[in-house]
Parts: structure tokens; sequence; C-alpha cells
């Protein structure tokens, strides 16, 4: 997650000194805000897949929500666009459900619910006119809680120990982020894709292992799928919404002076028919 975040601030620190170094006029500036997000979650793994005996439900209803902050900078010439470094603390919701796991000569039902922390950290391109954004960077989560609900009762799950914790199993990851969406003035907009770099669950562990289904002497055909264990993928797509407000600004025109203010920043308001969009 740091190189993906460093190669993010590489490149816009690179733009703001090019354009500083040629004395562009430019406006720099910070905001805050609020995000939340809501879409389809997959929890995805080859053996479980290939596994006939379990029917699977690996997508679900997520959503997410949280803080944001962002930097920003726009060179005025010689076109109105924005380049920014987007950072959002999320808290997400996502589940999924497994039935007819087998064992001996029965079978049961299992629902697993996930809350994760997420930080994201975007470079986002931004075209004020006509207001529409592309952004790209990473995501690190790490699991708040796994709840694990099973149908029977049995010692062997690792849930019935009382010693039992969830990171014993699961494991922080960090996924890629890619979106497309629109901004109208303060309000952002988006399609938001991400897709897991590594698996969720540690080396030899799946969903389904929970000490009963991956016994060997209960279910002698799982050492047969699951012989070489695969990872355990994690895909979201999300429709995003964000309001921002705008911190602190700093900006130099074109006769070369400078100037500083708070609470005012830039927006779309320029293609929506304002003359002045440079401070709102």
């Amino acid at each position: 997650m740091n190189k993906y975040i460093l190669l993010i601030a590489f490149i816009f620190l690179s733009v703001i000194s090019f354009a500083q170094r040629k004395g562009a006029q430019f406006t720099i500036y910070s905001t805050i805000g609020l995000k939340g997000t809501s879409g389809i979650s997959f929890v995805n793994n080859k053996n479980i897949k290939s596994d006939n005996s379990i029917d699977s439900k690996t997508s679900s209803f997520y959503k997410s929500y949280g803080g944001k902050f962002s930097i920003n900078y726009m060179g005025l010439k010689p076109m109105y666009t924005l380049l920014g470094i987007h950072v959002d603390y999320l808290l997400s919701n996502y589940k999924n459900k497994y039935s007819n796991l087998k064992y001996n000569s029965a079978s049961y039902k299992k629902d697993i619910s996930y809350k994760n922390s997420n930080l994201v950290a975007v470079f986002r391109y931004t075209r004020l006119k006509p207001g529409v954004f592309v952004e790209a960077g990473a995501q690190l989560s790490s699991f708040r809680k796994v709840k694990e609900t099973n149908s029977i009762q049995d010692s062997l799950f690792y849930t019935a120990n009382s010693n039992y914790n969830y990171n014993n199993y699961y494991k922080p990851y960090s996924s890629l982020v890619l979106g497309i969406g629109t901004q109208f003035q303060r309000i952002f907009m988006s399609l938001r894709f991400t897709k897991s770099f590594e698996s969720i669950m540690k080396n030899e562990y799946t969903p389904v292992s929970d000490g009963l289904y991956n016994n060997v002497q209960n279910n002698p055909d799982y050492a047969k799928t699951y012989l070489s264990v695969k990872p355990t993928d994690h895909i979201t797509i999300q429709f995003t919404i964000e309001y921002y407000i705008p911190f602190i600004a700093f900006g130099r025109a074109s006769c070369g002076g400078k100037g500083f203010s708070l609470f005012k920043g830039v927006d779309s308001g320029y293609y929506w028919g304002r003359k002045n969009y440079m401070y709102q």
C-alpha cells in the first residue's frame, strides 16, 4: 500500500513543481468532507467454485461511510483541469452465504458477515468543464469484525473455541481502486471498482475452512478439492457520493500576485453558469 501512495504523491508533486517553475497561474487548495457508498461485493475463491457440493452466494449488498481529505492543484492555462490526491477513511459492511456444506451424512448452512475499515488513496483528474473526473489508486482494508453463523453446533468449529480470534484466519489486504464520475459544485458522484491484490485470508484457509467442513475425517473429499488452496479475492462495484468543504487555498494570479484564504476552493460552477468559479 505504501508504494502506491508514494507513487500517487510523486506524480502529484511533480506536476505542481513543473507548473511553478513555469510561473503559471494556479490555485492549490485542500478539502474535508463526508462520503458514502453502496453497491455489490464479491468474495471469490476458486476452490469453493470447483466444490460442486456447496451452494454459495458470494455476492451481497455492500455499503460504507466515512470522511475524506484532499489536496488539489488547478492550473488555469491551457485548460480548466484539476489534479488532486484524495484520501478516504471508510467503514464498510458486507457478507456471504454458503449452504449444503456436508460432513458425514449431514449438511449445514453458513453465513459470514464482515465489517472492515478502509483507507483509500487515489489520484483524481477532473475537467471542470464539463465537471467529470477519473481516479486511480489503492486501498488498504483491515477487518474490524468477522461474524460466522452456522445452522448447527459442533465442538469442531473454530468458533466454538473460547480462544477463537478471526485475526488468526483473516488478514489486512490491499486493493486496486478505479473510478469515474461527475462533479456538481461541492458534490461528487462516481462509479468505483475495487479488486484485492492479494488473498483476504491467511495461507491454507478459505471462508469454508471452519474446523468442521475441512476436517478430512468427517469430509474425506475436502482434501481432493482443497489440496492446493487458492487465494480468496474481494471485489466491489460501488456508487459513491461525497460532499466537501474547501479548507485552505493558496493561489498565484497571472500578474504574479499571491493569495491565501480559508474555506474557499474550486468547483464546477464555471460550467453551470458562474463566471467567477475560482473561489466558491
